[in-house]
This record gives structure tokens, sequence and C-alpha cells, in this order.
């Protein structure tokens, strides 16, 4: 195959390209449409330049926002409740998304789109990710570090290890530790007249 060939290929795929496109644009319309707050910025800039409406604009019978951002004046779509969490999954869920946090998912979701309280959508999103959860560690406080106990006799602090090891008898039997801390050596008894699962 040549290059000729393949350019031919991709021409007559550009039909279906521009098909599908229209089908998703049309399907934006009609959402938009149905979002209490912006029929009535439909509506007053369909008629005219809307001076109260400034910051939104129609372009292909789509809502989109005028933002002025570091590289000047952006338009953002307007995405219909409907849509939104498909673009979540897309910039976030979807398996070539990378799973980024909340600031690089959001930079990204708000050069394109908008829509109301986008901020917290998208940091629910993030922060409920199953993916981002296993892998994610949240940042946390470092532990302190290990002390040195001071003892300046024996039995001045003591510290005791209780818990249930062993079943003895049908019964449960309850282990203790008990010794001084400056001590290596310590005192082993096991209870008999604990109360436990499955004693009677």
């Amino acid at each position: 195959m040549d290059g000729i060939e393949d350019n031919d290929d991709e021409e007559d795929l550009l039909p279906v390209y521009t098909t599908a496109w229209e089908e998703e644009r049309r399907w934006t319309r009609e959402m938009q449409g149905a979002v209490p707050g912006w029929v009535e910025v439909r509506r007053q800039l369909e008629r005219s330049t809307a001076v109260a409406y400034k910051n939104f604009v129609l372009i292909d019978g789509l809502l989109h926002r005028r933002t002025l951002g570091k590289q000047g004046m952006r338009l953002r779509l307007c995405v219909p409740p409907d849509q939104r969490l498909e673009i979540l999954d897309a910039y976030h869920g979807d398996r070539w998304a990378a799973h980024l946090g909340v600031k690089r998912t959001l930079g990204q979701i708000e050069e394109r789109y908008y829509w109301p309280r986008l901020r917290q959508q998208v940091l629910n999103y993030v922060r409920a990710c199953p993916q981002c959860q296993a892998r994610k560690n949240p940042p946390v406080e470092p532990q302190g570090h290990m002390e040195i106990i001071r003892v300046e006799r024996p039995f001045e602090k003591v510290g005791m290890d209780i818990g249930a090891f062993s079943r003895v008898g049908g019964g449960q039997e309850e282990y203790h530790r008990c010794g001084g801390l400056s001590h290596q050596v310590g005192r082993d008894e096991g209870c008999s007249n604990c109360d436990g699962p499955g004693r009677s």
C-alpha cells in the first residue's frame, strides 16, 4: 500500500466521523435546552446580544461560557448533567486517563468544559475512585520516633500484653504477659476463669 491509498481510506471514513459528531452535537444541544438555569440564557442569546449574559455565547447552537485565563479568552462548552459523568470518566477514570489527582484532572476539564459546581464534582469523583483508593495512600503525618523508656528501679513501669491465643479444652484461654519494662524476664500465666466465646 502506498500513501495515496491510505489517504483515500481516511477520506472514506470522514462522513462517518462527521455524522457521529453532528449526532453528538444535536444531543448536547437538546440536553442543554433541558437545564433550567440555561434555558433563559439560551433564549436571550438567540434573540439578541444579551448584556446580562455577556459571559455566555452560542456557537452553532451550542452554549459556551467565556472565561478569561492565563492564555487569554477561552470558550468552554456548557455540559448538561447527563454528560458530566462521561467527561469525568474520560479525564480521570478511563484506562488512558492515568488516574491523575484532583488538581490535574480539574485543570484538564476546566480548559474545555463548564458546569455549575464543577470543582466539587471533580473532587468528589476523584476521592471516590476505587482504583485511586487502592493504589494511592492518603498523606498522613509521620509517626513519631521510637523513644527509650528510662526506668530507675524494677517494676517502676509495667507493661502488659493480653490476648486470646489458643483454645484449651473447648474453651478459650487468655494469655497474659506481665513484666517490668526494665527486665527481659516476665511472668506468663493462663487465665482459667475468663469468660470468652464458647465458654460456658
